[in-house]
């Protein structure tokens, strides 16, 4: 901003002359001097200064090192800071770049409060909700897990068992092999199918956690927990897949 009042202050005056403006500021200076930035104060820098150029004026931008004993940068530091103690006036730019305004709406604690109401409301992603019950915490641990298509049918129940197969007439049963009375859902599978109870009892013993609905969200957000029952849950959707013939099997 300091930059474009200077360059203002010249072109008012209509001067024809060589100036040499001098900053402290080195990454306003790249923003200025690229031609691809789209700030608009550097635009309209860029601007001033092509057309004092038509008009036989010619200004010339310079980084010196800030805090070098250098007198007039000095005064232009005690300067900035005596108006930010003390002027009481609306400040000179107030806009802020659109990327920043899209992360505080995302992030910010009223959007994450309707995020988190909406979600906790809605009638799908009951799955999910039971590993994930807090977004925030969600977002965090996902970020961190690789992203295959069997970790989407773990964490959605969307894929190869048979209760989602049978919904979308795949499957002439959604019963699970160990009772046809059970639906063959991700959390049966994981939590009470006798036929792999056997691992599930090992990742207990030693993730020192339970595996039952209402530890899977503690679960997901202990690393070490987290590896050793992902091993385990990825194990068992990979035999699942491969019984009920898919063929996308990692």
């Amino acid at each position: 901003m300091a930059i474009l009042k200077a360059v203002k202050y010249v072109a008012d005056k209509n001067y024809k002359a060589l100036f040499n403006i001098l900053s402290d500021s080195r990454s306003a200076i790249q923003t200025i001097c690229d031609p691809s930035s789209l700030n608009p104060i550097a635009a309209e820098i860029r601007g001033k200064i092509m057309s004092m150029e038509h008009n036989k004026a010619k200004i010339m931008l310079y980084w010196i090192n800030t805090h070098n004993g250098i007198q007039g940068n000095e005064k232009a530091d005690v300067l900035v800071k005596r108006a930010a103690l003390k002027n009481k006036q609306r400040p000179a730019y107030d806009r802020v770049p659109l990327s920043y305004a899209k992360r505080l709406a995302k992030w910010s604690p009223c959007s994450l409060q309707v995020w988190q109401k909406r979600y906790e409301a809605s009638p799908i992603s009951n799955l999910t909700k039971i590993f994930f019950p807090d977004i925030l915490i969600a977002y965090k641990i996902i970020k961190n897990i690789k992203k295959t298509h069997l970790t989407t049918q773990l964490f959605t129940g969307h894929g190869v068992n048979k209760a989602y197969l049978y919904k979308y007439k795949l499957s002439s049963s959604p019963g699970c092999i160990c009772d046809e009375n059970l639906e063959q859902t991700v959390e049966h599978l994981l939590i009470d199918c006798p036929r792999f109870s056997k691992t599930s009892f090992e990742s207990e013993c030693s993730m020192g956690v339970t595996i039952k609905k209402d530890n899977l969200s503690i679960i997901m957000q202990d690393n070490n927990c987290r590896t050793i029952f992902m091993k385990f849950a990825l194990r068992v959707l990979r035999i699942i897949s491969k019984e009920n013939g898919s063929k996308h099997i990692d």
